[in-house]
C-alpha cells in the first residue's frame, strides 16, 4: 500500500513526489538520453535532408513576404503600419522570416537552417517529455522522432508554415522549461529562471501562432499523465509562481489577440467573423473535430503513409536504409529504463497509460480545435495538423508502452515499421513541393531569360503559351513579389495572360479566372460578369503597351542568360547573386534516388493520368485552366479529390510520348453535372480534334483517340460544355481522367 505523502508545499517538499522527481539513477539516464538524442535528432534531420539539400525556396505567402521586404525594406513585426496589417494578431509571424533573410537575403540557405533548427528543438522537447513519461531511452527517442515524422499534416517543409513550426517549437522548449521548473522546486534561483524563460517563450509562441494559446493547460495535462489528477492540483496549489508566470503570458497574448480582432480587419476576423454568428457556426462544427480531426490525427495521416509506401514509392531503397540507421541508434541508445518511479509506481500500469491516452486525446483535439473556425481549414491538411500532432503522438506512445510490456521485441518492430511509414511519408511530402518549387524555378528562368538584368520601371505582361503561369501555387497573383525579389526592387504590376485563348489568371470569389486581351494600344485585363449568387463586379485592369514590357513564354526549358553576358557592369549585385542562388539549375543530389515519380519528367511518359490530388491535400498544380480550387470527399479511408469545371472551355495540358501506330483511349471519371444540359452538351477534344466519346449511367466518360492527332510533348485536352450554369457559374465535377494506349485506370 502507499505510504500518505508527507506535509509540504507541492512537490517541492519531501513528499515522495519530489523524491520522484529527484531520482538519481532517473537523472542518469536522462543525461545519457539526451548525449544520444542530440545526435540521433541530428542523423534524423540529415537523412529528411540529404535527397533534395537546401534547394527548396519560396512558395504563395512566403514569396509575398520577400516581395514586400524588396519593396518596403525588411521588419520584423507585423503591425498596422506594415504592409502584413492583416495579420496584426499574430505580430510575431513575420520574424522567422525576416531573421532568415537578414541571415541571407540572397537565398534560402538561412530559411533551411531556422527550419531545422526549428525541428530539432522539437525533437529535443518531445524526447525530453517522452523521458519523463515513460523513463524507456527508445520510446523517448521514437517520441521525438514523431516531432519532425508525425504523418498528419501536409505542410511542414514549405516556407508556407515556417513561422508555424517555429511557434510549436518555442512552445514545447517552453513548455519542458517549465516542467523542468517543477522539478527544480529546492532550488529557488533556477526555479525563478526557468519560469521566466518558459513565460517568455509561451508569450513568444502565442505572439507567433494564435493556436499556441490552446496549449495552455500542456504542462497540467503532461503531470496528470504522469502522476495523476489528485498530484496534478497539488503541484498546481503549491507551485503558484510558474504557474503565475505561465498563465499571465498566455492571459497577455489573450488580451492583446482580442483587442485587435475585435477592431476587424484581421485575417482572422475575415475568415471567422468578430460576430455572435461566428461563435454559433463554431459550435456547429465541433462534431468535425471527431469525425474529420481527431480521426485524420490518430490514424487517417497512417493509412496515407501506407498508401504512399504501396503506391508512390519507386525505390525503397534510401527509406530502408535511413530506417535502418535510425533502428540501430535506438538499439545504442535502448540502455535500461526506468520503469517505476521512486514510490514504487509502475509507469506503464494501465491506468498510467490510459491516463496518457486521455492527456494526448485532450491535447490533439485542443491543437485542432481553433480551425474548426472555418470550413476552409476543414477541408485542408496544410498546417492544420501540426499542433495536434504532438497529442496523437502521446496517444501512439502509449499503445507502444502498452505493447512493450506485452511484447518488448515486438514493440521495436512496430517502432521500427512506424518509423519508415513515417519518414517515407515526409520525403514525399518533401519531394512534392521540391516539384512544385522546381517549375516555379523553371518558368521564373524563362522570364528572367526574356526580360535580362533591367526589367525596367513600367508594368510587366507575360505572354504565357504553356498554360503554367496559373493557380495560386504558380504565381497567379503574385508574381511582381516573386519579380520584386529577385531583381531587388520595386515592381508594381506583372499581369500574366494565357494564349491564345485569353485566360488572365486572377480569379473571382467563386474561382473562375478572366479573360485578358492585347489590341494596338493596350492590355485589358477583365474579371467574369458577376454571377446570380454574388452580384459583384471584380475589377478591370488597363495596361498601356507603351509602358509596359511584353515578354512571351514558350517553353519552360529556357534558362536565363549567364550573369557575365546580362550584368556585366554589376556583376555582384543582388539580381546576379538571386539568380545564381536560386534560378541555376540544381546541383544536388549528385544522382537521382529515384524515390517517387518527378512532378515534370524530363521525358515525357508513353500514358498520361491526371486526378487533383492522391492523398488528401498533396495537390499538384494544374497546367490549364477553367477549373475551381480542389475539393476533398474526406472520406477517412478514401480521401478523393475533385474540381468543378467553372468555364465553357476548360483545359488540362499535358506531356506524352505517344506508343507509334496505336491508338489510345481516353477514361474519365465525372461526379455529377450541375444541370441535365451541362450532361447533354458535354464535348471532347484533343489536340483540336474532337472525340467521340460516350457516356454511362454511372458517369464513365470514354472515347477513342487517333494515335495521328497525339503529339511528343505537350498536348492539350478540352472539356467544352456552353449549357447554363448554375447559380455558382458551375458545369461538371472531374474526379479523374487517362489516356493510354489501353486505357486502363
Amino acid at each position: 500500500m502507499r505510504p500518505p505523502a508527507p506535509s509540504g508545499k507541492g512537490r517541492g517538499g519531501a513528499s515522495a513526489f519530489s523524491e520522484d522527481r529527484e531520482d538519481t539513477a532517473c537523472r542518469s539516464e536522462l543525461l545519457h538520453i539526451l548525449g544520444v538524442g542530440l545526435a540521433f535528432g541530428s542523423v534524423l534531420m540529415a537523412l529528411v535532408w540529404l535527397p533534395f539539400g537546401f534547394r527548396l525556396g519560396a512558395l504563395i505567402e512566403a514569396w509575398n513576404v520577400l516581395g514586400h521586404f524588396a519593396r518596403e525594406g525588411v521588419f520584423y513585426i507585423a503591425g498596422p503600419e506594415t504592409p502584413l496589417q492583416h495579420h496584426s494578431m499574430r505580430p510575431l509571424t513575420v520574424f522567422p522570416h525576416a531573421l532568415a533573410f537578414a541571415l541571407d537575403n540572397d537565398g534560402f540557405l538561412a530559411w533551411h537552417l531556422i527550419l531545422i533548427a526549428a525541428f530539432l528543438a522539437k525533437f529535443g522537447a518531445m524526447a525530453a517529455i517522452g523521458w519523463r513519461l515513460s523513463g524507456s531511452p527508445v520510446l523517448s527517442l521514437w517520441f521525438g522522432a514523431t516531432a519532425i515524422l508525425y504523418p498528419a499534416d501536409t505542410m511542414q517543409f514549405a516556407f508556407r508554415s515556417f513561422h508555424i513550426e517555429v511557434a510549436l517549437a518555442l512552445l514545447l522548449v517552453a513548455v519542458t522549461m517549465f516542467l523542468a521548473a517543477l522539478d527544480a522546486a529546492r532550488r529557488p534561483a533556477i526555479r525563478g529562471l526557468l519560469s521566466g524563460l518558459s513565460a517568455l517563450l509561451a508569450l513568444l509562441a502565442c505572439l507567433m501562432y494564435e493556436t499556441s494559446l490552446f496549449l495552455l493547460p500542456m504542462p497540467f495535462l503532461l503531470d496528470f499523465a504522469r502522476h495523476g489528477l489528485s498530484s496534478a492540483l497539488r503541484q498546481l496549489r503549491g507551485n503558484w509562481l510558474p504557474w503565475l508566470l505561465w498563465t499571465g503570458a498566455f492571459a497577455v497574448s489573450a488580451i492583446y489577440m482580442v483587442v485587435v480582432w475585435w477592431q476587424g480587419g484581421t485575417y482572422q476576423s475575415t475568415v471567422v467573423g468578430i460576430d455572435r454568428t461566428a461563435v454559433d457556426a463554431l459550435m456547429g462544427r465541433l462534431p468535425e473535430l471527431f469525425r474529420i480531426g481527431l480521426l485524420r490525427a490518430l490514424v487517417g495521416g497512417w493509412w496515407d503513409a501506407v498508401g504512399i509506401v504501396r503506391f508512390e514509392l519507386r525505390s525503397v531503397v534510401y527509406p530502408a536504409l535511413a530506417t535502418l540507421i535510425l533502428a540501430v541508434g535506438l538499439l545504442v541508445a535502448r540502455g535500461p529504463s526506468v520503469r517505476q518511479t521512486s514510490n514504487g509506481q509502475d509507469r506503464f500500469s494501465a491506468i498510467v497509460l490510459w491516463r496518457w491516452t486521455a492527456a494526448g486525446l485532450v491535447l490533439a483535439a485542443l491543437g485542432y480545435v481553433p480551425y474548426l473556425a472555418s470550413t476552409f481549414h476543414l477541408q485542408t491538411t496544410q498546417r492544420t495538423y501540426i499542433y495536434a500532432s504532438p497529442g496523437a503522438a502521446l496517444v501512439w506512445l502509449a499503445a507502444l508502452a502498452l505493447l512493450s510490456r506485452i511484447a518488448r521485441p515486438v514493440m521495436m518492430g512496430v517502432v521500427t515499421a512506424s518509423l519508415f511509414l513515417a519518414l517515407t511519408f515526409q520525403l514525399f511530402q518533401f519531394h512534392h513541393y521540391q516539384g512544385i518549387f522546381e517549375r516555379q524555378r523553371l518558368l521564373l528562368s524563362a522570364i528572367v531569360a526574356k526580360l535580362g538584368p533591367d526589367p525596367g520601371d513600367g508594368p510587366i505582361v507575360v505572354k504565357d503559351r504553356t498554360a503554367t503561369l496559373i493557380g495560386p501555387w504558380i504565381f497567379a497573383t503574385n508574381l511582381y513579389q516573386a519579380l520584386s525579389y529577385l531583381y531587388d526592387r520595386p515592381i508594381e504590376i506583372a499581369e500574366a495572360c494565357l494564349v491564345p485563348d485569353g485566360v488572365w489568371p486572377r480569379t473571382d470569389r467563386f474561382g473562375r479566372t478572366g479573360t485578358c486581351r492585347e489590341t494596338p494600344r493596350y492590355w485589358l485585363f477583365e474579371p467574369l460578369p458577376p454571377l446570380a449568387a454574388d452580384g459583384e463586379q471584380g475589377v478591370s485592369r488597363m495596361i498601356l503597351k507603351a509602358r509596359a514590357r511584353t515578354i512571351t513564354i514558350d517553353d519552360l526549358a529556357e534558362t536565363p542568360r549567364t550573369i557575365a553576358q546580362d550584368n556585366a557592369n554589376s556583376p555582384d549585385s543582388a539580381f546576379h547573386r538571386r539568380v545564381q542562388s536560386i534560378l541555376s539549375e540544381p546541383s544536388w543530389p549528385p544522382f537521382d534516388l529515384k524515390m517517387f515519380d518527378p512532378l515534370d519528367p524530363v521525358e515525357p511518359p508513353q500514358s498520361y493520368r491526371w486526378d487533383f490530388g492522391r492523398w488528401w491535400d498533396f495537390e499538384t498544380p494544374l497546367r490549364g485552366f477553367g477549373w475551381w480550387y480542389t475539393a476533398w470527399s474526406l472520406d477517412l479511408f478514401d480521401n478523393v479529390s475533385v474540381a468543378w469545371q467553372n468555364r465553357p472551355k476548360a483545359e488540362i495540358v499535358f506531356a506524352l510520348d505517344p506508343v507509334k501506330d496505336r491508338d489510345y483511349l481516353l477514361t474519365a471519371r465525372i461526379q455529377q453535372f450541375a444541370s441535365k444540359e451541362a450532361e447533354a452538351s458535354l464535348e471532347v477534344s484533343v489536340n483540336g480534334h474532337p472525340v467521340d466519346a460516350t457516356l454511362t449511367a454511372d458517369l464513365m466518360l470514354s472515347g477513342r483517340v487517333s494515335g495521328r492527332f497525339l503529339k511528343r510533348g505537350t498536348n492539350i485536352l478540352v472539356f467544352s460544355n456552353f449549357a447554363p450554369t448554375n447559380p455558382a457559374g458551375l458545369l461538371m465535377l472531374l474526379d479523374w481522367v487517362e489516356i493510354g494506349p489501353n486505357g486502363v485506370r
